[in-house]
Protein backbone atom coordinates (compact mmCIF):
# COMPACT_ATOMS: atom_id res chain seq x y z
CA UNK A 1 0.00 0.00 0.00
CA UNK A 2 1.57 3.32 -1.23
CA UNK A 3 1.96 5.61 1.40
CA UNK A 4 0.25 9.42 0.71
CA UNK A 5 2.94 12.40 0.35
CA UNK A 6 2.10 14.66 3.65
CA UNK A 7 3.33 18.52 3.13
CA UNK A 8 3.90 21.53 5.26
CA UNK A 9 3.52 25.00 5.65
CA UNK A 10 7.02 27.17 5.47
CA UNK A 11 6.22 30.78 7.00
CA UNK A 12 9.58 32.23 6.95
CA UNK A 13 9.01 34.62 4.59
CA UNK A 14 5.48 36.09 6.48
CA UNK A 15 4.60 37.44 3.28
CA UNK A 16 5.17 34.75 1.05
CA UNK A 17 4.13 31.16 2.64
CA UNK A 18 5.39 28.15 0.85
CA UNK A 19 4.39 24.70 0.27
CA UNK A 20 7.15 21.92 1.17
CA UNK A 21 7.08 18.51 1.51
CA UNK A 22 6.86 17.52 5.15
CA UNK A 23 9.43 15.37 7.21
CA UNK A 24 9.03 11.66 7.68
CA UNK A 25 7.27 11.37 11.08
CA UNK A 26 5.82 15.13 11.44
CA UNK A 27 3.41 15.21 13.24
CA UNK A 28 1.52 17.91 11.50
CA UNK A 29 1.84 17.03 8.29
CA UNK A 30 -1.30 17.47 6.06
CA UNK A 31 -2.12 17.07 2.72
CA UNK A 32 -1.84 19.47 -0.05
CA UNK A 33 -5.39 20.49 -0.38
CA UNK A 34 -5.11 20.93 3.74
CA UNK A 35 -1.98 23.33 3.30
CA UNK A 36 -3.23 24.84 0.43
CA UNK A 37 -6.54 25.75 2.59
CA UNK A 38 -3.91 26.54 5.75
CA UNK A 39 -2.63 29.48 3.33
CA UNK A 40 -5.86 30.94 2.02
CA UNK A 41 -7.16 31.30 6.05
CA UNK A 42 -4.11 32.61 6.50
CA UNK A 43 -3.10 35.15 4.49
CA UNK A 44 -4.51 38.40 4.98
CA UNK A 45 -4.83 40.39 1.77
CA UNK A 46 -5.79 44.62 2.62
CA UNK A 47 -6.70 46.57 -0.59
CA UNK A 48 -5.92 50.16 -1.28
CA UNK A 49 -9.38 52.17 -0.85
CA UNK A 50 -10.13 54.10 -3.47
CA UNK A 51 -8.94 57.81 -3.88
CA UNK A 52 -11.84 59.44 -4.57
CA UNK A 53 -14.90 57.47 -2.43
CA UNK A 54 -12.59 56.33 0.19
CA UNK A 55 -15.76 55.37 2.30
CA UNK A 56 -16.57 52.69 -0.22
CA UNK A 57 -14.99 49.17 -0.45
CA UNK A 58 -12.82 48.60 -3.50
CA UNK A 59 -13.96 45.13 -3.80
CA UNK A 60 -17.76 45.43 -4.39
CA UNK A 61 -18.39 48.99 -4.27
CA UNK A 62 -20.78 49.01 -0.85
CA UNK A 63 -20.69 52.14 1.52
CA UNK A 64 -18.28 50.42 3.79
CA UNK A 65 -17.71 53.57 6.26
CA UNK A 66 -20.39 55.69 7.10
CA UNK A 67 -19.69 56.26 11.07
CA UNK A 68 -17.72 59.35 10.50
CA UNK A 69 -14.70 59.75 7.62
CA UNK A 70 -12.27 56.87 7.14
CA UNK A 71 -8.74 57.59 8.72
CA UNK A 72 -5.96 56.82 6.55
CA UNK A 73 -3.97 55.38 9.34
CA UNK A 74 -7.12 52.57 9.94
CA UNK A 75 -7.57 49.24 8.38
CA UNK A 76 -11.25 49.02 7.80
CA UNK A 77 -13.55 45.67 6.78
CA UNK A 78 -16.57 45.54 3.83
CA UNK A 79 -19.50 44.53 5.81
CA UNK A 80 -21.20 43.17 2.46
CA UNK A 81 -17.79 40.99 1.29
CA UNK A 82 -15.46 41.25 3.99
CA UNK A 83 -12.99 42.70 2.21
CA UNK A 84 -9.92 44.57 4.12
CA UNK A 85 -8.97 47.67 2.85
CA UNK A 86 -6.97 51.08 3.92
CA UNK A 87 -5.06 53.81 2.50
CA UNK A 88 -1.85 52.47 3.42
CA UNK A 89 -1.64 48.04 2.32
CA UNK A 90 1.81 47.88 2.75
CA UNK A 91 0.91 49.13 6.53
CA UNK A 92 -1.42 47.18 7.60
CA UNK A 93 0.06 44.44 9.77
CA UNK A 94 0.89 47.76 11.73
CA UNK A 95 -2.14 50.29 12.03
CA UNK A 96 -5.29 49.36 14.32
CA UNK A 97 -8.03 47.37 12.77
CA UNK A 98 -11.32 49.42 12.76
CA UNK A 99 -13.44 46.71 11.72
CA UNK A 100 -16.73 47.05 10.32
CA UNK A 101 -17.80 50.69 10.29
CA UNK A 102 -21.18 50.83 8.78
CA UNK A 103 -24.29 51.92 10.95
CA UNK A 104 -26.40 48.98 9.47
CA UNK A 105 -24.36 45.87 9.79
CA UNK A 106 -22.09 47.10 12.59
CA UNK A 107 -20.78 44.53 14.80
CA UNK A 108 -22.39 45.32 18.83
CA UNK A 109 -20.07 44.63 21.59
Amino acid sequence: MAEQRRYDVDWTDENNPRIVIAQPGDQHAMTLGEAQQVITDHTDTVLRWNFDKPHRCPACHAIAVSIGRPKSWRVYQCCQCRTRFTRWPRLARLLPNAGIACNVHREKP
